[in-house]
């Protein structure tokens, strides 16, 4: 097991994020609607700028980016990136990626800082030398006859590192709880002819003769036909159906994410490949004209 927590001690920050709203969606011309999508640093000092673009925009309804810096991007002479640097280096990269003429001024911005946060520390998962993925299946198995349950980011193999594993994790153990309740018979739903307490009690109508005022009585029933919203009635306990359903829409959205993840992968090797052969193209290129010159 090589699963580590990443965390900085007395080194550079963790990754800041860079949250920027925009007037328009101007990216969807070229990446559509897809979640995210990557870029390579021009040069390896700056390798870590605004690596990974996060489209928002699905999930909030908001032409809304989330930019990863990570690494020495993320500290500059010991001190940490400022803000607006961080948000200067991000925009330099949508306008590489879409023109200078697409890419508007943000109307919005926040730069997180979640290395400061005194409960995180900019930790969280990721998979060390020598581990795999199946690493994250090996945490998120119970112990002691599963009646010690693991939730989080480091048990979800399809997306660690994220608030998404953590609440599709929460999701798998809510689920796995109710199925050995189911099985084992101790499944009751909620009681509903338990005496209230008397605090909860309608309050009675005083021994006197004297009118009251209306609202000291018993709270009448509204006079209306509306049905109740959901919220507002007795708590229904799920049936281990519904529980399972749940479960296998939460695996169904993860291996949805998992393909897109590889596509965006792949689209990731081919630019490497082609930068690669554009940088071997460009140095033969120089050392013919430098012997041309020296034969001339």
């Amino acid at each position: 097991m090589a699963l580590h927590a990443s965390a900085h001690h007395g080194a550079p920050p963790s990754s800041p994020q860079v949250l920027l709203l925009f007037p328009h969606a101007f990216w969807e011309d070229l990446e559509g609607r897809r979640d995210f999508w990557g870029v390579c640093a021009p040069t390896s000092k700056r390798r870590g700028e605004g690596f990974q673009f996060w489209n928002l925009q699905r999930c909030t309804g908001q032409p809304m980016l989330l930019v990863l810096h990570a690494g020495r991007a993320a500290c500059r002479d010991g001190a940490p990136t400022r803000d607006e640097d961080a948000v200067e280096a991000t925009l330099e990269y949508l306008r590489g990626i879409f023109g200078a003429d697409a890419v508007p001024a943000p109307t919005q911005q926040v730069v997180t800082r979640w290395d400061e946060d005194p409960y995180a520390r900019g930790v969280y998962s990721h998979v060390a030398l020598g581990a795999t993925s199946r690493d994250y299946d090996l945490m998120a198995e119970p112990l002691w006859d599963d009646t010690l349950l693991w939730a989080g980011e480091a048990t979800c193999r399809a997306h660690p590192a994220t608030v998404a594993g953590a609440f599709i994790s929460g999701l798998r153990e809510a689920a796995r709880f109710a199925c050995r309740m189911h099985q084992e018979g101790r499944w009751r739903p909620p009681a509903t002819t338990a005496p209230l307490p008397p605090a909860l009690h309608p309050h009675p109508k005083p021994a006197t003769s004297a009118p009251l005022p209306p609202a000291l009585y018993s709270h009448p029933k509204p006079a209306t036909s509306a049905p109740l919203p959901p919220a507002f009635h007795s708590c229904r306990t799920p049936d281990q159906s519904e529980l399972l359903a749940a479960l296998q829409k939460a695996q169904n959205d993860a291996s949805e994410a998992r393909a897109e993840a590889q596509q965006a992968e792949a689209r990731v090797a081919e630019l490497l490949r082609e930068a690669r052969q554009a940088e071997s193209d460009a140095r033969r290129q120089a050392e013919m004209e430098r012997a041309q010159q020296r034969s001339g």
